[in-house]
Order: C-alpha cells, then sequence, then structure tokens
C-alpha cells in the first residue's frame, strides 16, 4: 500500500562557486525539475530501496547496515538521522527513484543531495518545513563528505525555487526568477566529481574574494534584472577564468567546447557549481536561448534543463496521502 510520495528537485549553481565556503561566502542557486521521487510503501519489509543509473541498492532501516558507498552512503546516513528524530514504523519501506542521467553519466544537478532531501521527506511529518529539511540534510552531506561542502545545494533543493543562501550563518532568502531573464544548462558531456572540486579551493585562494565579489553583485542586481544582471554574471565567469592555477582542472575541452558554444551564440556561459564539468549555465534572451537550445540538441547533445520553464518552485509537495 502506498502511504505518501513526492518529488525533489535538482539544483543549478547561479554564482559563488568555491568563495561560498568563506566566511562571508554566499551562493545563489536554483531548483530545477524533478531529480528523484520518493515513496512510502507499508509493504511489511522495513526497507530502504534505491533505484539510481540503471542499478538497485538495498538496505534494511531496522538497523545499522554495512556501510555502503556512493549514494547509498548517503541515505543510509539520512536514515539514520531521521530515524534519531521521528518515529517510523519499520513495516514500512521508502523507496526512492532518482532521474537525471545520460547514459549511465550523472547530469550535475545534485544526486547526492536530492537523495538526502528524498528520504528526509519520506520521514518527517507533511508539515516539517523547509527550513528544518535543510537544516538537517545539511548535517547529513557534511557527514558524508567528511565536513566538506557548504549546503547550498541540499539547501536549494529543500527549499525550491531561486535561493540565496550564506552557508556561516545558515541564512536563506528566497527569490523570484526576473521576469525578462532565460537560461538553460548544457551538459558538457563530462561528468565531474565533486570531492576534487573542493580539492581545489586552497589553489583557489588567490582568486577567492573576487569571485565572492562578483556573486555578491549579481545577488544585488538579480531583482532589476536587465543587461546590468547580464553584465554582473558575465563578471562571474570572468572571475573564475582568471583562476589560472586551477583553469586546465576547471576548463577541460570539453567546458571550453560549451563555453565557446555559447560565447557563439550570444550567451554568457556560467559554470555551474565548482565548475569542473558538468552543465554550463548559458543565459541571455529567450530567443537567444531557445535557438542555442536547438542547436545544441540538433548535434545530439542534451540540454539539462531550460529557465524559467523548468523552475521547481514547490519541493514540499506530497502526491499521495492513504
Amino acid at each position: 500500500m502506498l502511504l505518501a510520495a513526492g518529488d525533489v528537485p535538482g539544483k543549478l549553481m547561479i554564482a559563488g562557486e568555491y568563495a561560498v565556503l568563506r566566511p562571508d561566502g554566499v551562493a545563489l542557486a536554483v531548483a530545477v525539475g524533478r531529480l528523484a521521487h520518493w515513496q512510502v510503501l507499508a509493504d511489511g519489509l522495513g526497507q530502504l530501496r534505491l533505484h539510481a543509473f540503471g542499478a538497485l541498492h538495498t538496505t534494511e532501516l531496522d538497523h545499522a547496515s554495512a556501510p555502503a558507498t556512493g549514494l547509498l552512503a548517503f541515505a543510509q546516513r539520512a536514515v539514520a538521522v531521521a530515524r534519531s528524530l521521528w518515529a517510523h514504523e519499520l513495516n514500512h519501506s521508502i523507496e526512492i527513484s532518482v532521474f537525471g542521467d545520460v547514459g549511465g553519466k550523472k547530469l550535475g544537478l545534485g544526486t547526492s543531495a536530492a537523495v538526502t532531501v528524498a528520504v528526509l521527506r519520506a520521514f518527517a511529518p507533511a508539515l516539517t518545513s523547509a527550513h528544518q529539511i535543510a537544516q538537517l540534510a545539511r548535517q547529513v552531506h557534511a557527514a558524508a563528505q567528511a565536513g566538506q561542502g557548504s549546503g547550498y545545494d541540499v539547501t536549494t533543493i529543500a527549499f525550491g525555487g531561486v535561493v540565496a543562501f550564506w552557508p556561516r550563518q545558515g541564512q536563506v532568502q528566497a527569490l523570484g526568477w526576473p521576469v525578462d531573464l532565460a537560461a538553460a544548462a548544457f551538459y558538457t558531456g563530462e561528468p565531474a566529481p565533486t570531492a576534487p572540486a573542493l580539492g581545489r579551493c586552497a589553489a583557489m585562494a588567490p582568486q577567492l574574494p573576487a569571485i565572492r565579489r562578483a556573486a555578491s553583485a549579481v545577488l544585488d542586481q538579480w531583482p532589476q534584472s536587465g543587461s546590468s544582471l547580464l553584465s554582473a554574471v558575465q563578471a562571474c565567469d570572468d572571475a573564475l577564468y582568471q583562476a589560472h592555477s586551477v583553469r586546465d582542472a576547471i576548463f577541460s575541452p570539453a567546458v571550453q567546447q560549451t563555453r565557446q558554444f555559447l560565447l557563439d551564440n550570444q550567451l554568457v556561459p556560467r559554470l555551474s557549481g565548482a565548475g569542473g564539468g558538468d552543465c554550463i549555465l548559458g543565459f541571455g534572451s529567450a530567443t537567444a536561448v531557445a535557438g542555442a537550445c536547438a542547436a545544441w540538441r540538433a548535434h545530439g547533445r542534451v540540454v539539462a534543463a531550460e529557465l524559467p520553464a523548468d523552475l521547481a518552485v514547490d519541493s514540499e509537495s506530497i502526491h499521495a496521502a492513504i
């Protein structure tokens, strides 16, 4: 019997990569699409079942299973946190289905963050706030990543919409999408693991103040939209591109080619997240973005999200309660 079900989105960082980990850092990010689906089933088995990238992983809810790796490790930690807080009938099972891969390769939309939030949503009472889910998800993600990362990804997924997040203060500001701005996430075809990206922070130190200032400028301009906002987004791209110490690692051939494609199509490029591959955002007019998407797909490439059409505003919906 299906007891409850819901969806959680993915995320894309717009500004603040690397520098978000500074004491004064801020991230601007957006929740997109439908990256994971969760279900609670009264099937008498008390299992956690995770379907992801063409594989099924199963563990038990009622005892400490052998430590897992990959996505299942994030799910296990989320289960442990949830069980410590909320009563749960252990004859119920939780199923998490993950979407958003291409040929078994991740798109860079925050799969581990989506799985973490999905498990917490499945355990949590219906009225648990996005603030509570985000706070707990940050604890889970930090533990799974040995304290690394800012938590902007789980925060954005928990809240939905456009989010400004100051990790040191735990402050979240919900924002709207500018009415005359369009963007799309172009998949480079090259997945980028998170751990190496986090390891680049030390090498990025000289450039972090400029990246932080550029992110703050985008946030300041966000409600205004127009050419001033596009100029601020361009400044973010410029600030990251000046990081000579890690440029080869960040701007791989696939990233360079995608970035040049966006420039050739009159879009402002923005490496989403830690800038190691996956998706590159292209910002511009609706006409320019639509044309670039059509051309990218004509070459057999993948557009991971189009904005504002794929903006995930409500990440707390429950589809069924029986």
